[in-house]
């Protein structure tokens, strides 16, 4: 999973310097040279390659596939040196290319490769018409939500990438101001966006393998490359004037698997090829393979070793130990909220008792940082005049950040998307639009950042507005004395179940007044930007080993993070 991959990139970067050195571009070349060279034996392929399988071994995995006993393989055909498609020669090769040749005869199925790329590989592969894509495949928390994966076959260090002629840029932190190209749909914007929290570097997205063109003309500063793959970039591509740097501090280490689709043929394709993806690391075969291609087997370097040992537990707990001696010696969150905000927080009279999604949250952030968590019930405005005050750390009643609070506070990640929608009565069949807002009346709760967005969706009042305290809103929709009111969409089912008598609809649910995009507020003291600094990178960790996705979709029936409006949101803002 993804935070173990970041947690192993030094121990990779370590592993590889026994082949390349300090990452020198002439020091590239011996591996270079070994994937030429297999390149060149490709038609010999069956010459070298392990001992075919016994004759059935697999007959019964491939019979679960039914009739239709054609592997569909989605692959560029323009990555070097693991896809690689000659125009001139119509002929394919590379080491993924071969693998899956070889996979193919051991299970004594026709290999159909489809030419194509990142996002078109993914959306054929939703529609059902390949069956999996090939060019060194990331798993990543989002694609771990929608696709079952086999065991990991690659692990690839990514590194800063930028001009040869460049000096000013030798690692990370001389990114702060710069601008890094990424490609549209790969995962490298996740890793990226997680080193990056602060958004201190800029960030261009293109089409395809644009980028790399973008840095070697200085439009961008740098881009983030696979470090194994750019001597057979240069080399496909000698106008290219490209070197790493930092390879010892990789910008994060690429974990490669096959995605399958959760259908019932991508259940059996997977079963069989997982099986013998295993086989051929159990036999020796696919070692032999890589090593023809890489000039060793990725499955002996220590961060292979690590994924599989598990060994990164220890290292993210003291991690969270350092961060969390910044606070000094109070070592207790305090956390205002209000219990009153189903199902994000809940706070029972009768039994004393918290629930709700944020609480559950926090009450995990917190034990995994080994601090205790004291639950202040406060609503708003009073949250944040305690936070401002230095009573409490920071604020949980689904946050949204909006430009007034970035004035003052600094933000964690975002962690949840909500749209919220106007809200009627259940009988009003007079409002279904926006438009249909116009001379009537909106209730609005006093301190909410609701106000300044539907401001800007009412730039010329034509709505009028009542501001109430609390949630006195509700009750005044359901009782006529105001048209709407803009309210969570995912919230309301929870709402009228919490208050039977409220009888209310959301309308024009394609079209909310608003997305509210909620992360956590610290104040800008000492004590803000440690605990800032502790929760982020213990909310990062969740939404990478996708502990998070599990949590959410406990409450919501759903990972938010998967939704449209989050995926809008990252795609309008990369720089997020």
């Amino acid at each position: 999973m993804k935070k173990r991959a970041l947690a192993l990139v030094t121990a990779l970067a370590m592993s590889l310097s026994l082949l390349a050195g300090c990452g020198q571009k002439e020091e590239a070349a011996p591996a270079t040279e070994a994937a030429t060279e297999a390149a060149k034996e490709t038609e010999a392929a069956k010459e070298t390659e392990a001992p075919a399988a016994e004759a059935g071994e697999y007959d019964a995995l491939v019979e679960k596939l039914g009739d239709d006993k054609t592997i569909r393989l989605a692959t560029p055909g323009n990555y070097a040196p693991f896809t690689i498609y000659d125009e001139a020669t119509k002929e394919w090769s590379g080491f993924e290319i071969e693998l899956w040749n070889v996979m193919a005869e051991k299970a004594g199925l026709e290999l159909e490769l489809v030419q194509l790329d990142n996002p078109a590989t993914f959306a054929e592969l939703d529609l059902g018409r390949v069956d999996t894509v090939a060019k060194q495949i990331s798993i990543t928390p989002a694609r771990q939500e929608k696709y079952n994966f086999t065991r990991p076959f690659f692990f690839s260090p990514y590194c800063l990438t930028v001009r040869e002629d460049n000096d000013e840029i030798k690692t990370w932190a001389d990114m702060e101001g710069k601008t890094m190209g990424l490609i549209e749909g790969s995962a490298m914007n996740e890793f990226v966006a997680m080193r990056d929290p602060d958004n201190k570097v800029k960030k261009n997205i293109y089409e395809g393998h644009a980028h790399l063109q973008e840095v070697n003309l200085g439009r961008v500063d740098a881009i983030a490359w696979a470090y194994l793959v750019l001597p057979y970039t240069m080399e496909k591509t000698p106008e290219l004037k490209l070197k790493s740097v930092d390879i010892e501090n990789p910008i994060y280490t690429e974990v490669n698997a096959y995605p399958f689709a959760r259908t019932d043929r991508g259940a059996a394709m997977l079963e069989l090829i997982d099986t013998i993806l295993g086989d051929m690391m159990e036999d020796g075969s696919y070692s032999e393979l890589c090593t023809k291609w890489f000039g060793l087997d990725v499955m002996e370097t220590q961060p292979a070793i690590d994924y599989f040992n598990g060994a990164s537990a220890s290292t993210e707990a003291a991690d969270y130990t350092a961060l969390a001696e910044k606070l000094g010696d109070d070592k207790t969150i305090r956390l205002a909220t209000p219990g009153n905000y189903a199902p994000f927080t809940i706070y029972d009279e009768a039994t004393k008792e918290w629930s709700g999604f944020e609480i559950q949250l926090w009450q995990i952030m917190a034990e995994k940082a080994g601090l205790e968590l004291e639950l202040v019930q406060l609503d708003n405005p009073a949250t944040f005049a305690e936070l401002d005050l230095g009573r409490v750390d920071t604020v949980a009643k689904q946050i949204s950040i909006t430009p007034a609070r970035q004035e003052k506070y600094n933000f964690t990640r975002p962690f949840f998307f909500s749209p919220y929608c106007l809200t009627v009565r259940e009988d009003n069949d007079e409002i279904k639009t926006w438009a249909d807002m116009e001379g009537k009346t909106m209730g609005l709760i006093e301190g909410s950042a609701m106000n300044e967005f539907v401001a800007m969706r009412d730039p010329d009042n034509k709505v009028k507005k009542n501001i109430y305290e609390g949630h006195a809103h509700l009750q005044e929709v359901n009782l006529g004395r105001v048209d709407a009111i803009a309210w969570a969409y995912l919230v309301l089912p929870y709402t009228m179940e919490k208050t039977p008598e409220l009888k209310l609809k959301s309308v024009d649910i394609e079209n909310p007044i608003y997305t509210e995009v909620n992360a956590y507020p610290f104040a800008r003291t000492d004590r803000g930007a440690a605990m800032l600094e502790l929760i982020d990178t213990i909310l990062g960790d969740m939404i990478a080993d996708g502990s998070y996705g599990e949590l959410c979709t406990e409450w919501f029936g759903l990972d938010v993070m998967e939704t449209q409006p989050a995926i809008d949101y990252f795609k309008e803002n990369p720089k997020a």
